[in-house]
């Protein structure tokens, strides 16, 4: 994950933090092709996982970032949500729409889209909404990227 991407996600995470709500997002590379190449360095970088217990299910790219922003976009509710600003929300928004950005740069013609169905081993905590999925972008790269909220 390069230094900008990091930060961004530094910021949307601190941006959402509300009334018993936080947010964990991530995105890693790794090296490889396929499905044996993601549990291998999956299970390297996440070693509380357990990747190869688990399939991984296709999905398009619509899909993927359909979900993505409907999750971002959650609020939550007065026991447990996000109450902001109109100027921090047009300042999440405008770090959300970067965070989306980066994710698009790094897929092509050749990319494959999953959803990995299980988030044990990464950092975060699920109880409002979560989403990992693994992209196959068919250059020697398979990018990662997940987030939960919890209370």
């Amino acid at each position: 994950m390069t230094a900008s991407i990091y930060n961004i996600i530094k910021q949307i995470e601190k941006l959402m933090y509300g009334h018993n709500f936080q947010v964990c997002l991530g995105i890693d590379i790794f090296n490889g092709e396929g499905t044996s190449d993601f549990v291998h360095s999956f299970k390297t970088k996440y070693p509380n996982s357990n990747p190869d217990q688990y399939s991984l299910s296709p999905l398009n790219k619509e899909e993927l970032f359909n979900d993505i922003i409907d999750k971002l976009n959650f609020r939550g509710d007065k026991g447990a949500g996000l109450t902001l600003t109109r100027k921090k929300e047009l300042k999440l928004k405008t770090l959300q729409q970067a965070y989306i950005d980066y994710i698009r740069q790094l897929i092509n013609k050749q990319t494959t889209y999953f959803a990995y169905p299980y988030l044990d081993g990464l950092p975060g905590y699920s109880v409002f909404w979560d989403y990992c999925y693994v992209l196959f972008t068919g250059n020697h790269k398979i990018v990662l990227v997940y987030g939960s909220s919890s209370d």
